[in-house]
């Protein structure tokens, strides 16, 4: 064929698909249920791509907060403390309403004294999957840890819900189950006693019998190893703690750190109880064996320090973070004030989108999350609260990834729902870009090919980003404290 024949073919076909595309209906045609077939517009074909976020700008934006006040705090001049002209431009803040600028107050008077005080002190991190396999807590821990002293990874449950891997490895042996309230709910279990963890694991068969019998004398194990990699400060603890009840039998128990054995019995307890081991030093591995007729509901391990500050990765898959009012109340309640918990960030919302349909289910959603807060309030009434909404998630239309549609009314009402609970907002999805924003952090390789997840860069980035916004907020309130002028402005604190 010559050149001429071949230029008009394509010339041909070019054609035959503008006029496709400018006839084709522009919600597309329904071929049968669950199936449409849509194909691009002409304005689709031309167009540059629109309300795209620029990452290169947003990543000048990830800044080394601590080197920066460390730095202007030797100049031994207060007003140099921090810049809030200058970081208010930089750092994705938290966002209080008016009247509730305060409500972080509690914990950052907590960690105002945490040195001297010699006590520990917890961020109990609950998320959505988003921040499973310690994803964004690791650095987040690793942070404040540095800067507030502690060590440890603080809560674990004995059986992992998915195969990853922590700074920390808990082995247990194969008689060992879990039993969650999120997810796959065992339906014997005819109680909602999960702890912290929303879970709990045991080694014997759960007994539904009025009258129980010592029949069979159960063996069991937990090996405790730290991995090659992760944060240093993760692997290693001080103390070590087993929250455990519901056991009609004693349980026998043998640890072992280093050259050190410890026996111990865990009695019979309906309610919530505890075992600690406190150690001479630091150590990053335990063997633990149990005997007895019954196991406990063991509802998490805690590998902590003795002081500093303690930071638990609790990932929800699949999870709405509506699961607080699911558990009940009084045992829940036992189990926080086990714990000096004075922090807890909600990081919940990604997995409701695809299901919202109109501003009204984003409404309803954040309605529901209110009650969450208001459960923790109840709970823990001077704990602080930080709600870190979803992060942009794509959804594939034609050729390109874009944002849900009702991702923004859903943050502006989550918003909403943490003012209204006393809760500080953290907004993800404009840290990382706003709008459309999640294709870029895939291309760079910083979110998984799902255009839902973060990779592990992604995750320090992002967790970088939420220390930033913490820590600025409580060196505005030291500063607050120190008698300067300040004034608030939806978490931004200006000189």
């Amino acid at each position: 064929m010559k050149v001429s024949g071949v230029l008009k073919f394509l010339l041909s076909v070019f054609a035959l698909l503008m006029l496709i595309a400018l006839i084709f209906p522009k919600e597309g045609i329904q071929i049968v249920d669950g199936f449409k077939l849509k194909f691009l517009t002409i304005d689709e074909i031309f167009s540059s791509p629109k309300d795209k976020a620029n990452l290169k700008e947003i990543l000048l934006k990830n800044i080394d907060l601590d080197s920066l006040l460390n730095s202007r705090s030797k100049s031994n001049d207060d007003s140099l403390i921090i810049d809030a002209d200058n970081l208010k431009r930089t750092i994705q803040v938290l966002e209080f309403d008016e009247e509730s600028s305060s409500v972080l107050d509690n914990f950052f008077e907590k960690l105002s004294t945490l040195k001297a005080d010699g006590r520990l002190i917890r961020v109990m991190h609950y998320g959505d999957s988003q921040i499973e396999c310690d994803r964004i807590s690791s650095f987040l821990r690793y942070k404040l840890q540095n800067q507030f002293g502690g060590s440890g990874i603080g809560l674990m449950s004995v059986v992992q819900p998915f195969e990853y891997q922590y700074a920390i490895a808990v082995t247990p042996s194969s008689n060992w189950n879990r039993y969650t309230l999120n997810g796959i709910i065992d339906k014997s279990i005819t109680h909602r006693n999960y702890g912290f963890l929303g879970s709990f694991c045991r080694f014997a068969p759960v007994s539904h019998d009025s009258i129980f019998k010592d029949s069979i004398l159960y063996n069991a194990t937990i090996d405790v190893t730290a991995e090659k990699f992760g944060y240093g400060n993760s692997k290693k603890f001080r103390q070590f703690r087993m929250f455990y009840g519901n056991n009609k039998r004693p349980v026998y128990l043998e640890l072992k750190s280093g050259d050190k054995i410890y026996k111990d019995t865990m009695e019979v307890s309906k309610a919530v109880s505890v075992k600690r081991w406190v150690f001479d030093d630091y150590t990053e591995n335990l063997s633990i064996n149990l005997k007895g007729y019954d196991s406990p509901d063991v509802y998490s391990l805690a590998f902590d320090d003795i002081q500093g500050i303690a930071v638990d990765n609790i990932a929800l898959r699949g999870n709405s973070g509506t699961i607080f009012t699911t558990l009940d109340y009084n045992h829940f309640s036992s189990s926080l004030s086990m714990i000096d918990a004075e922090l807890f960030i909600l990081q919940f919302g990604g997995n409701v989108l695809p299901g919202i349909n109109s501003e009204k289910d984003c409404e309803a959603y954040a309605n529901l999350f209110l009650s969450q807060i208001k459960r923790l309030k109840s709970i823990n009434p001077d704990a602080g609260i930080i709600v870190v909404g979803p992060a942009d998630k794509s959804i594939k239309e034609k050729d390109k990834y874009v944002s849900y549609k009702y991702i923004e009314p859903l943050i502006k009402e989550l918003k909403k729902a943490a003012f209204k609970g006393g809760a500080a907002y953290w907004d993800i999805y404009k840290a990382m870009g706003g709008k459309n924003s999640m294709p870029m952090w895939v291309d760079a390789e910083l979110a998984g090919t799902d255009y839902v997840h973060f990779s592990p860069d992604g995750a320090s980035i992002i967790a970088n980003m939420l220390y930033n916004a913490i820590y600025y907020q409580y060196n505005m309130y030291l500063k607050k404290g120190k008698g300067i002028k300040v004034k608030g402005n939806k978490g931004i604190r200006e000189m």
